[in-house]
């Protein structure tokens, strides 16, 4: 806790820097508005419980609790709620609490960072809550020498007595620190002028769960995460130049493999979320237009920051294999939002550096420019023209963009699609040549397509994205927009063309390299598609979900020795990614190696649970017959996904061949009956589904029904080897040996795994037919 480290600072003779007590106040402030702006209303304020995370941050936590601890704190329902030292005066007095007693709170908290000491003593909490009412709280300057007189302003404001002669809100009050902060870098003010150290800070003991019960030096990533933001202002003394420099002395990895964190959306209304959302989106599109081929920065997916829920730098280094994390917070102070921009190391935690920028004043193009520095990339002419395509000179515009960015991201609701096309139309009404809106416009409207099924919506989407080219056909965005387009409407010539665009204009653009090769898989030229992941590989070495993609492109090809060497390239760049464990146990799982399949996904599951990898633990464990063990992960993954049929007809499976449970397959099967007739009136011409529909029927003896899917299956595509592996086991199992015999045959003529054959119970007696034991040992 920040108690602690304060206590322990002070057993030592030492006390918080300026710098950093300010940048943990603004922390503090910018947390309060956060609550505040959520209705929550804290009432315990204090530094006890005030943690530091591992990576040296600040997290208010207890929210609306008060403790009841030894000889300190008044709880008495109907009178006084909270702690007497760092309570509100209208507390004490037993008065309702507001936001502005909250303030009064960090105040004491930030007088206590400052000065090292509590404002308001006394021997018993009586005398203490006497001393909060009645008596002000001393002069920060008598108790501490250096301190910038605006500061002292600043905490005295928040510990006044009348309610309305405090800050009113805590966003007000962290704009003024900030502003502070600001202030005394810029002015270039010396030591002894402003207060400010400028030398390397005692460290503060903070205890993490790596290394609990030692003390993390903290000092120069505090000072990195709260006044490096203003590297790259002018400076205008020797002193001013050897401040930057000193901040900027912890360095960036050469390869800087970025994850792009979702960014925070402080003290700001709910309604601003989408323009948040949409901010991070519009970074990560103008960072990732940098990428070079051989450079060092490779922008890791933001589509597999979002799949797998990223939310900490350690799990970015774990999960994605990135050697730096971008972190933001979007904050409101009055009508100025300004984005705090932090780069995280994953290994060590600490936060190297930091940026803060005026959103609405700066635009698109400064707030790229100062990231740019941040991360150490060469800003040449290019560099410029790069960052300033397709931006618009129009604010109201370019506002409403951002915002429609944001809404596409939660493109799974169907609010936010339509809000998205309101945003955009809003866009290219306040700037007509947007390109970039345009196409954006076009993008929600391809979205709307899969729920819709309607062809006028991919018509109208083609128009506006034409549109865009017409505009600036210079912007890879725009190429790839169309792509999706055209791929959606079955021109995949096209497609094909529009991608093979966007990856000339950026060669290692991630999504480009993605849709050209899922393209190319589409209409079957798989050779193509093999080498566009290979290209991406090649381009971007150091992104694991390139390795990804190409085991599973050999794995959807059975072409299983390649897909294990590539998911174990996964994992040597990411030891502990979910995924490449998941699906590596997959491949071993269809070779048949299922003990090590087992291995595979439970470490897997250990890591991240999810219902994938829990329903192939229970497949692993079944095809070794181990039928009672796969029933545990196999309900997993229906707690974890109840409306898969398949995850349902799994269970059912294991309690089929499971003696003592055997009574429960029938219910099972039966609600995966009604779950996968669901997925066929969304999908009617997938066979595949026709095919598992047939198994249940036939396991619940419903004979008729069973051959009529199985039937339908057929029809729509014979050539799958899995549908023909499901039609030899719904043949056998309703008595039909020869029909199930030439099935079988066939299904091991298109590739599928003889693994699978040889572990299927319900084809053991088929197995025993000489004509198969002859083909399985043809030197017999």
């Amino acid at each position: 806790t920040l108690e602690t480290a304060l206590q322990q600072l002070k057993a030592a003779g030492q006390q918080l820097s300026l710098e950093q007590a300010l940048d943990y106040a603004v922390q503090i402030a910018e947390a309060l508005a956060h609550a505040h702006a959520h209705g929550v209303i804290h009432r315990d304020i204090k530094s006890a419980n005030v943690l530091f995370t591992e990576s040296g941050s600040l997290k208010i936590t207890d929210f609306g609790l008060a403790k009841l601890a030894e000889g300190a704190e008044v709880t008495r329902t109907g009178s006084v709620l909270g702690t007497p030292a760092t309570m509100s005066p209208e507390q004490a007095q037993g008065l309702d609490a507001d936001q502005r007693s909250d303030i009064f709170s960090a105040g004491v908290v930030m007088f206590e960072m400052f000065a090292g000491e509590l404002p308001f003593q006394g021997a018993t909490p009586v005398a203490m809550l006497h001393q909060v009412v009645y008596a002000p709280a001393p002069p920060l300057g008598q108790l501490r020498s250096g301190i910038p007189i605006a500061l002292e302003r600043i905490v005295a404001k928040a510990l006044e007595k009348e309610r309305e002669a405090r800050y009113q809100t805590a966003a007000d009050l962290a704009a003024d620190l900030r502003g502070l902060r600001r202030e005394l870098l810029l002015s270039g003010s010396s030591p002894e002028r402003s207060g400010l150290e400028t030398v390397a800070m005692a460290p503060v003991p903070v205890p993490s769960r790596r290394r609990r019960g030692r003390a993390a030096g903290l000092a120069a990533a505090c000072v990195a995460a709260g006044l490096a933001a203003w590297v790259g202002w002018p400076v205008v003394n020797d002193q001013a130049i050897r401040f930057g420099n000193w901040l900027h002395s912890r360095a960036l990895p050469a390869e800087k493999r970025l994850a792009i964190l979702p960014f925070r959306n402080v003290g700001g209304d709910s309604k601003d979320q989408a323009f948040v959302d949409g901010l991070r989106e519009v970074v990560i599109g103008k960072l990732t237009s940098l990428e070079r081929p051989g450079g060092s920065l490779v922008v890791l997916s933001p589509d597999e920051v979002q799949a797998k829920e990223i939310g900490t730098p350690a799990e970015a280094g774990k999960r994605l294999g990135a050697t730096l994390v971008m972190t933001g917070s979007v904050v409101r102070a009055g009508q100025q939002p300004q984005l705090i921009v932090e780069l995280h190391d994953p290994q060590s935690l600490n936060v190297l550096r930091s940026e803060t920028v005026e959103v609405s004043q700066a635009g698109l193009m400064d707030a790229a420019a100062r990231l740019v520095r941040l991360l150490n990339l060469e800003m040449s002419g290019s560099t410029r023209r790069t960052l300033a395509a397709g931006n618009s000179s129009d604010p109201e515009a370019t506002r409403y963009y951002v915002e429609g960015r944001g809404y596409l991201l939660r493109f799974d609701r169907a609010e936010n699609l339509a809000l998205a096309v309101q945003s955009f139309r809003d866009a290219v009404a306040h700037d007509p040549k947007y390109a970039l809106a345009w196409a954006g416009w076009a993008e929600a409207l391809w979205q709307q397509y899969p729920s819709r099924k309607d062809p006028l919506l991919l018509e109208e989407a083609a128009r506006y994205v034409s549109r865009a080219l017409e505009i600036d056909g210079g912007l890879a965005a725009v190429h790839i927009t169309m792509g999706h387009i055209r791929a959606t409407q079955g021109d995949q010539d096209v497609a094909a063309k529009e991608l093979t665009k966007a990856l000339e204009l950026e060669p290692t653009n991630a999504r480009a390299l993605t849709a050209l090769g899922e393209v190319y898989e589409a209409t079957g030229a798989y050779d193509a598609a093999k080498a566009t992941y290979r290209r991406a590989i090649e381009l971007r070495p150091g992104d694991v979900n390139t390795s990804l993609k190409l085991g599973r492109f050999y794995n959807s090809r059975n072409d299983l020795p390649a897909a294990e060497l590539y998911f174990r390239r996964a994992l040597d760049l990411v030891p502990d990614s979910p995924l490449a464990l998941s699906n590596l146990g997959v491949v071993y799982l269809r070779m048949g190696r299922y003990s090590e399949a087992v291995e595979k996904l439970r470490q897997s599951v250990s890591l991240q649970p999810n219902a994938s990898a829990y329903t192939n633990l229970g497949a692993a464990l079944y095809f070794l017959k181990q039928y009672g063990d796969s029933i545990e992960p196999y309900r997993h993954a229906v707690e974890l996904a109840p409306t898969s049929s398949l995850y349902q007809g799994n269970l059912a499976e294991a309690y089929l061949w499971t003696p003592n449970l055997r009574e429960q397959a029938n219910g099972a099967y039966r609600r995966a009956i009604d779950l996968i007739k669901k997925d066929i009136q969304v999908n009617a011409r997938d066979a595949g589904l026709h095919a598992r529909l047939a198994n249940y029927h036939a396991a619940i003896g419903a004979r008729a029904a069973a051959l009529a899917s199985i039937a339908e299956a057929l029809r729509l595509d014979s050539s799958v080897g899995y549908v023909q592996f499901k039609a030899a086991i719904v043949y056998e199992e309703l008595g039909e040996r020869e029909l199930a015999w030439k099935a079988l045959q066939l299904a091991l003529q298109a590739g599928h795994p003889r693994t699978e054959v040889e572990a299927a119970p319900a084809l053991e007696r088929l197995r025993k037919d000489p004509r198969y034991v002859r083909m399985a040992n043809p030197q017999q």
